[in-house]
Order: C-alpha cells, then sequence, then structure tokens
C-alpha cells in the first residue's frame, strides 16, 4: 500500500496535549518504519521495522530535544494491533491494545511547525519526500487533541469500525479530530 491522507491544517493539534491512536496491521517491509500518525519534526507513532515495537516520540522543549519510547513487547506480523500514543506536556505514553505499555518523562511543550500531519507516511516537506508506508492496513486512527486516559483508549477501541472512508471532523462537544479510513 503506498496510498497516504495528508491533512494539511496545521492547527489541527493543540500541540501541549495530544492522542495518536489506530490499527494497524504490518507485513516487514524494507522501510525503517510504518508509520501511523506523523507530523515531521514535531510528532509521530509508528512501528519499528527492526525490533517489531511500537515508538512514540517527538521533539519537546525549549531546546526541541529529540525524545521517543519503544513498547516492552514486539508485535507479530500480520496481527491487528490497536497502538496509542499520549502526550500531557510531563509525560508521553504507549498503549498497546488498550493497556498502557510504557512511559516517557518530556522535558516541556512539543515541537511547533507548519508540516502537515501525516497519516501511513513519512512526509519531509523540504524534499517533498513520502517514506515509511506500512504494508498491510490501518483503520479507525484517530486523533484527538487531549490526553486520553487509559480507559477512553480502551473503550475507543472497543467501539466497532466500518472501514473504509476518510472523515475529519471536530467533535466540539469532545474536543477531537476523527481521521478515519474506510472503503
Amino acid at each position: 500500500m503506498n496510498d497516504f491522507i495528508n491533512v494539511r491544517d496545521p492547527n489541527l493539534l493543540e500541540v501541549r496535549r495530544y492522542t495518536l491512536m489506530g490499527w494497524i496491521k504490518y507485513f516487514p517491509t524494507s522501510e525503517r518504519n510504518a508509520e501511523l500518525v506523523e507530523r515531521a519534526a514535531a510528532y509521530w507513532l509508528n512501528f519499528r521495522m527492526d525490533t517489531g515495537k511500537v515508538r512514540a516520540g517527538g521533539f519537546f522543549g525549549k531546546t526541541s530535544k529529540y525524545v521517543y519510547t519503544d513498547s516492552p513487547m514486539s508485535i507479530p506480523d500480520g496481527t491487528c494491533t490497536h497502538i496509542a500514543s499520549t502526550y500531557d506536556v510531563q509525560q508521553l505514553k504507549i498503549h498497546v491494545n488498550g493497556q498502557l505499555a510504557k512511559i516517557a518523562h518530556v522535558p516541556g511543550l512539543a515541537g511547533v511547525n507548519k508540516n502537515p500531519l501525516a497519516i501511513s507516511t513519512t512526509y519531509i516537506p523540504t524534499r517533498n519526500a513520502k517514506m515509511n508506508f506500512p504494508k498491510g492496513g490501518l483503520d479507525d486512527v484517530r486523533v484527538p487533541n487531549n490526553a486520553l486516559t487509559s480507559g477512553q483508549i480502551h473503550s475507543l477501541m472497543r467501539q466497532p469500525c466500518h472501514a473504509p472512508v476518510l472523515t475529519v471532523c471536530d467533535d466540539k462537544q469532545g474536543g477531537s479530530s476523527r481521521l478515519r479510513t474506510t472503503a
């Protein structure tokens, strides 16, 4: 699959808090990662091909320090897995299948820039390069503009998905933007 969604509104997320989440089913490729969501030079959630682990990271604090953390467990090839990361100004967390898997402390606010939010790819605007496409599939990718709790993530991942359609909407009540691919 070399299709991707590029959400160009740079103000989509309030960068002080966020959640990146969705279902991923991957198969090994020569790519370094399989991206779920990324905003270049700011933050991302991906799957590492070399270790089979989920990685969340970004650039934080006044010096834009590069910080990342990996899930402690590997995910088997070809398995539908729900992955999520949350950021609340102090902690970056990874959730796998609705369970908190890892916490990393971060040194301040997430990076701010005008780069687009990309789903299913790494997008490098200065080179107009797109890479790290997942081979397999993504479903029910959501980007709430707040740091959801473990309970909220677990509840949302249990809701049925009706794939594939792209919906980008702003939920005024819940304060989230939902990006959903379905056919």
